[in-house]
């Protein structure tokens, strides 16, 4: 059986950015970044310009 692979998308990681980061932050967009190990690395690009970076650990992440 052969598993699609795709990145989360922005609506996914919306509810984690707004408990890590509060309610008066929006994401606007994400980018997986390369590498990352056993975890998908992403960076979050918020409405304020500022670009935290969040970790995903899940075997689906292990690319």
């Amino acid at each position: 059986m052969t598993v699609t692979r795709r990145p989360l998308t922005r609506d996914e990681l919306a509810p984690l950015a707004r408990a890590a980061l509060g309610p008066a932050r929006t994401l606007t967009a994400v980018a997986r970044v390369r590498g990352g190990s056993k975890k998908g690395v992403y960076r979050l690009f918020l409405d304020d310009g500022s670009t935290p970076v969040a970790y995903v650990w899940d075997p689906a992440e292990d690319y």
